[in-house]
């Protein structure tokens, strides 16, 4: 028997089971641990009564991991994950959990959802837009190793974070899982590092070390082109020798930005596009 309802009564455990399945051969192959995953859904801000999944026989057969939050104003859900394991495939399950799920984020008043796509799986494209989602902008990724020297003996670790300080350097809106609200959740698991220059903070680098990857890093308006983020990423990779460093979704608009991490080593990985649909 097949039932759609809320992850409410749903262990992360699970979660992590059906979603390592779901994705096992996707564009890019994901196999998180438990901390992976519980990692993601705090900083994501995970919220299973607006998520749905698909019960088969009473597992959970596919999924729509929302969170719950504000982006640009308006009371957001945001999709963290949306799978469906490869036995249950074929069924149109996605737009049935989607009927499921709209009127309930309705009725919570919720203003719009958003989630991303990588850019070449045209199914789920083709399946967001029958749901009424509109692309908003593209985003990219990188990977790679960054070699040299490290340039300026003042990096360090900067164990309490002036989230809204750091926010004053950033030129442009990152995508959920590098907003505000997320660093702040995940600051517990994330380390920061910063260059002091003339009694101030000029530049910051933000890393997940069970990743390597990198949600946020700036330098302060003034004290740029002055080799302060190359320090930084190459601090990174002395420190997180074990895998190569990633970024993902810089703005495409970014380009300063994108020369930047391009000029440092990390490659093109991936391109995604971020969707939105309005609620109400």
């Amino acid at each position: 028997m097949m039932k759609i309802d809320t992850l409410r009564s749903t262990s992360t455990a699970e979660i992590r089971y059906s979603f390592n399945e779901a994705f096992r051969e996707y564009f890019v192959p994901v196999n998180l641990s438990q901390q992976q995953i519980e990692q993601k859904l705090l900083a994501e801000g995970f919220e299973p009564s607006i998520s749905a999944g698909v019960f088969v026989e009473g597992k959970l057969g596919g999924f729509i991991l929302h969170s719950s939050g504000q982006h640009k104003g308006k009371r957001t859900a945001y999709n963290s994950g949306t799978g469906i394991i490869a036995a249950h495939r074929g069924q149109h399950l996605v737009p049935k959990m989607y009927e499921y799920l709209l009127p309930l984020l309705i009725e919570k008043k919720y203003d719009k959802s958003l989630l991303e796509f990588i850019r070449e799986n045209k199914v789920a494209r083709q399946c967001y837009e029958k749901v009424g989602f509109q692309i908003v902008r593209e985003l990219l990724s990188f990977k790679g190793e960054v070699a040299g020297a490290v340039l300026h003996a003042e990096v360090e670790e900067i164990m309490n974070p002036d989230w809204l300080q750091l926010q004053t350097f950033w030129d442009w809106e990152p995508s959920w899982q590098h907003s505000l609200d997320c660093l702040k959740r995940a600051s517990g698991s994330y380390k920061t590092y910063g260059i002091y220059k003339e009694g101030g903070l000029r530049a910051y680098v933000v890393i997940n070390p069970l990743t390597n990857r990198i949600p946020s890093f700036a330098v302060a308006p003034g004290w740029r082109n002055k080799g302060l983020a190359t320090a930084l990423f190459r601090h990174l990779q002395q420190v997180y020798r074990a895998a190569p460093l990633t970024m993902i979704n810089v703005d495409s608009q970014q380009q300063p930005t994108i020369n930047f991490v391009q000029s440092i080593g990390l490659k093109p990985l991936l391109t995604q596009y971020e969707m939105e649909l309005m609620i109400q």
